[in-house]
């Protein structure tokens, strides 16, 4: 059952493409990359990659490399061919998201290079200085978030020094080099840290102009001629109603509405709705109750759907199974 608002997905044609930022990279599933983009980025957010059967690929799934001009994955991408979308993002679409509270993250170098952070990194018995794993970079706070192995033996601290002089904060210098084809192994565990991403569905953007709800009791009437009234109660739950208003949204958000609305095919399908998109807990399930109310305050082009304003209203009915 389709779930609302994480559903209610932005599309990868709703942005601006940036010049010359459209390509195609080639995986052949054991590589996670880098992968050339065509053209460079600021931020992993301006990349949209597409499947050979259309569908987006979650954008947590790779980061920049190569200073914006690459991307790789952390685990290998599934062989085939990839639509690459490199977009212009306004500001009110970048999302800041933070990772878990704690996060364990793992790199490995041998004597094959390893590309990290922009760098290619091996055992040769006289490179001192290694990155620390992709998803660290930036958010240690101190060495003791820091474990180092070469050939599975734990090694000291006193072993390398953390910040290193090359990389900062992002990487550790041995005091002597590991062997040529040795093992290095670098564990982080990192707290809580936050990155910038792009606006990707309705769960992103809740509601700015408050919400309505109703609970009613379906209750049988009887009346009598003589005035007597009985009454029966037909279901001990409440059935819940949500009428939800966003105002001065986009064409962007006005879209991903859209889109969700046409693919129940307005009141005919039931679907799950987050109750934590109008700061409540747990979830309903609902259909659409009349028509998808929008009104279009801003005309900036029809082909630019950013410039487009609009007021949206939704209204939800609770549906018993």
């Amino acid at each position: 059952m389709a779930i609302y608002p994480d559903e209610a997905v932005v599309s990868a044609t709703a942005f601006a493409t940036l010049t010359s930022g459209t390509g195609t990279i080639s995986a052949n599933g054991s590589s996670t990359g880098p992968f050339n983009l065509p053209t460079s980025v600021s931020f992993v957010g301006q990349v949209f990659l597409i499947t050979s059967g259309g569908l987006t690929v979650d954008v947590t799934s790779y980061y920049l490399t190569g200073s914006g001009a690459s991307i790789t994955f952390y685990s290998a991408p599934a062989a085939g061919t990839y639509t690459v979308r490199c977009i212009d993002l306004p500001g009110r679409y970048r999302v800041v998201r933070s990772t878990p509270n704690l996060s364990v993250n793992t790199v490995r170098y041998s004597s094959a290079n390893s590309f990290v952070g922009g760098n290619n990194y091996a055992t040769t018995g006289a490179r001192t200085t290694f990155s620390l794993p992709e998803r660290s970079l930036g958010a240690l706070t101190n060495a003791n978030q820091i474990f180092v192995y070469i050939n599975g033996l734990a090694q000291p601290a006193s072993a390398y020094t953390y910040p290193s002089a090359v990389l900062s904060t992002n990487g550790i210098t041995f005091g002597t080099a590991p062997a040529a084809n040795a093992n290095v192994e670098i564990r982080t565990f990192t707290t809580q840290a936050s990155y910038t991403t792009r606006f990707t569905s309705m769960a992103d953007r809740k509601p700015n102009n408050g919400y309505m709800t109703q609970q009613s009791f379906n209750i049988s009437k009887y009346s009598s001629q003589v005035g007597y009234e009985k009454r029966r109660l037909m279901s001990r739950r409440p059935k819940r109603s949500y009428q939800i208003s966003y105002t001065n949204v986009t064409g962007v958000e006005k879209q991903a509405i859209e889109n969700f609305y046409r693919a129940r095919n307005g009141e005919y399908e039931t679907f799950t709705f987050d109750l934590t998109h109008i700061n409540d807990s747990g979830t309903v399930r609902c259909r659409f109750n009349g028509p998808l109310e929008i009104q279009q305050v801003i005309s900036g082009g029809a082909s630019n759907l950013t410039k487009n304003i609009y007021n949206i209203r939704l209204n939800l009915q609770e549906d018993f199974d």
